[in-house]
């Protein structure tokens, strides 16, 4: 499984194709195919990471069909509502099997498929008046999923912990999600909040030892949403810890006995042990990955 099993070869799919995912509530965008503007200017540079899940995009179908003109191979997955429609973009080389609206102009979800290993990606927009039933559909849409199906979830989620806490507990303790978000995502006149984040399943933290980090910038001005950056660091190959076998020696009590004597059992055993762990270290119990993953 993708955020479960290291030694699965979907691991290396989701260590290169998802390394980085990008999120930004445009705040309304109409100028999607112009060189000259900030949040065009950073798209470009996102799609060269990664995705990019988009929110409040509020395009018609004259801006999808611009931005992929003017960015060759680029995908947009979007829903059909122009009133605060959310969008997945995706670089080319990813190839879409199946697009699904969870809710019309609040959360859209992209299947794709790049070498050799599948994933959902699912773009998020949580109304403030509509904290509640957008925790629920989304809810209803990742319980449809079959449990070995892997997703990401980024977007602007308004806080929804605190004002819809009860909906909110039932998305993420139900399907074990984690959020992951910086301290400041959006900045106005009346202060700083944290409003955008990402959602990832707990099982690919805890379990699979990945680090999730996320960055904030603010691609126009100091003063409206953020764009985030999710980066993904799969675990470290090399084993460092002082009390990996690939540390130990030969301890010279091992060695050291009368002439004309025998090693006595506890002396053959220490020899016994450390020549196997020499052999094959990923027999210790501290070994919690291969080198070769």
């Amino acid at each position: 499984m993708l955020f479960c099993s290291i030694g699965c070869s979907r691991i290396s799919f989701f260590r290169f194709a998802v390394r980085k995912l990008s999120s930004y509530n445009l705040s309304g965008w109409t100028h999607a195919g112009s060189q000259r503007d900030a949040k065009s200017r950073w798209l470009h540079g996102a799609l060269q990471q990664g995705p990019v899940l988009l929110q409040e995009t509020r395009w018609t179908d004259c801006q999808p069909r611009d931005l992929m003109q003017s960015i060759p191979g680029v995908h947009v997955i979007a829903s059909s509502a122009q009133i605060s429609a959310r969008a997945v973009v995706l670089p080319s080389g990813w190839r879409v099997l199946n697009k699904h609206v969870v809710l019309e102009g609040r959360i859209v979800a992209a299947h794709l498929s790049l070498r050799g290993g599948e994933v959902w990606l699912i773009s998020v927009y949580l109304h403030p008046d509509e904290l509640a039933p957008g925790c629920r559909a989304l809810h209803r849409f990742l319980s449809t999923l079959d449990g070995g199906s892997h997703f990401l979830i980024g977007g602007d989620f308004n806080r929804a912990w605190d004002a819809a806490a009860t909906a909110w507990e039932d998305l993420v303790d139900s399907l074990d999600l984690q959020l992951i978000h910086p301290p400041v995502t959006f900045s106005g006149p009346s202060g700083d909040a944290s409003l955008d984040g990402y959602l990832v399943p707990g099982r690919f933290v805890h379990q699979a030892g990945f680090t999730c980090k996320v960055f904030a910038t603010w691609p126009h001005d100091r003063f409206g949403h953020a764009a985030l950056r999710l980066s993904v660091a799969p675990p470290p190959r090399v084993r460092d810890n002082p009390a990996h076998p690939k540390h130990q020696v030969i301890p010279t009590s091992a060695l050291l006995f009368p002439p004309g004597d025998s090693p006595d059992s506890a002396q053959l055993r220490t020899l016994l042990d450390v020549a196997v762990l020499q052999r094959d270290p990923d027999s210790h119990p501290l070994t919690t990955m291969r080198e070769d993953v």
